[in-house]
């Protein structure tokens, strides 16, 4: 009986042991990033009702969740803008932006992350910067900061 207590005893603390490691993955990786407020705003309300992340996780997390909450509701308000303001180019040209972002770079993003291609989804993630600058909206500031905390992610998977 002794022997199985102290078996048990052995297999809880390695399992505890192994939670902490991994449930650390959001504390050890988002220090890193360039925004790490958001990161953890962005990460940790997800992981609270999820199994513990790797770092690849994070950074699907961080496009699917994060990223593309804020894509679409950027572009609602840029089309809800241009119906105010018809003829406005620069809301014109952030529209293009945005449905550039929505359909091209988190596309490219999700197909060079399923082949491992972290690179390249990197390189897309921080394509969004540029595009995401030339709006002067709320939803478009939260988008670039999010790709730039998504990207670095991306940057420190293991290879």
């Amino acid at each position: 009986m002794m022997k199985i207590s102290i078996s048990l005893a052995a297999i809880l603390i390695c399992f505890f042991q192994l939670a902490l490691v991994d449930a650390n993955v959001i504390d050890d990786e988002c220090p890193k990033t360039p925004n790490p407020d958001l990161c953890f705003t962005c990460l940790k309300p997800y992981y609270q009702t999820h199994d513990p992340p790797s770092v690849r996780e994070l950074a699907i997390v961080m496009v699917s969740t994060a990223l593309v909450n804020k894509v679409h509701p950027a572009i609602d308000k840029i089309n809800e803008l241009r119906k105010q303001t018809p003829r406005s180019e620069a809301l014109r040209k952030c529209a293009h932006n945005f449905q550039l972002i929505k359909d091209n770079r988190i596309t490219v993003f999700r197909a060079s992350f399923a082949k491992s291609d972290y690179g390249a989804a990197a390189s897309a993630l921080s394509s969004v910067v540029p595009l995401s600058d030339e709006c002067l909206i709320d939803y478009c500031t939260d988008v670039k900061n999010i790709a730039i905390v998504a990207a670095a992610l991306v940057k420190d998977i293991p290879k």
